[in-house]
């Protein structure tokens, strides 16, 4: 868990439920919601984008990556796997993303994600102003790219974001806008937010798209040029 997360009652059940029924899932994991009292703009964007693959209102599942917000790992896999692994860049420590990472390798390694939409926990969002939203989008599109760029076999979009800064700079845009309308239209689809909600967010999700393209790019040319190594905590 995370240490601004808040697990509901039945949530640790439930995750060692779905383990005993699926023994061959390494990573088992739940869905993070926002806590009453987050609800401005700036935090529903941020729970547009960081949480649309994994909705309480959504099925039970296999899945190719976790959120370690509420996740239940194997002790074999956690010492087989090691846990997380950040990014340096001079004195500059790059730290999201540490969840896709681990499961890329948990992946590789032949273990698998189960998604239980049951195991619901609270997390909160410290980044409820617009700045500090916009912030974050261009912190997690560095790391993005440093992740893909790590597992271009098994990550989403890994081969686009392997190949040449340059040429993934004109490209980057397209992907930030892609994953901008698949988050509004699932978000809308399953209304686990009011509609009204997330169209009322629509414009800072899009602009934070922008921002995370910009990011995606930096890390990109950062990993190009050799700026950037992996750091084992």
């Amino acid at each position: 868990m995370d240490s601004d997360s808040l697990a509901e009652p039945g949530c640790l059940a439930r995750l060692l439920a779905a383990r005993r029924a699926h023994p061959e899932a390494g990573l088992v994991h739940g869905p993070n919601l926002l806590p009453p009292g987050y609800a401005t703009i700036a935090n529903t964007a941020y729970a547009v984008l960081g949480r649309h693959h994994f909705l309480a209102t959504t099925r039970a599942r296999w899945t190719n990556h976790v959120t370690t917000a509420n996740c239940l790992m194997s002790r074999r896999l956690a010492l087989e796997t090691g846990l997380f692994r950040h990014f340096r860049s001079g004195e500059k420590v790059y730290d999201y993303y540490e969840d896709l990472d681990l499961a890329l390798r948990a992946a590789e390694g032949g273990a698998r994600c189960w998604f239980e939409p049951a195991a619901i926990t609270l997390h909160e969002n410290p980044r409820g102003s617009v700045g500090a939203f916009l912030r974050h989008r261009v912190k997690c599109g560095v790391c993005a790219t440093l992740v893909r760029r790590r597992h271009p076999r098994s990550a989403s979009f890994g081969r686009l974001y392997a190949g040449s800064p340059w040429l993934f700079l004109p490209l980057a845009p397209a992907v930030a806008l892609y994953s901008a309308c698949k988050a509004l239209l699932v978000h809308l689809r399953h209304r686990e937010m009011p509609p009204r909600r997330v169209l009322a967010a629509a414009p800072l999700v899009l602009l934070g798209q922008v921002f995370y393209a910009a990011g995606a790019v930096r890390g990109a040319f950062l990993d190009h040029r050799g700026k950037v190594t992996e750091e084992v905590p």
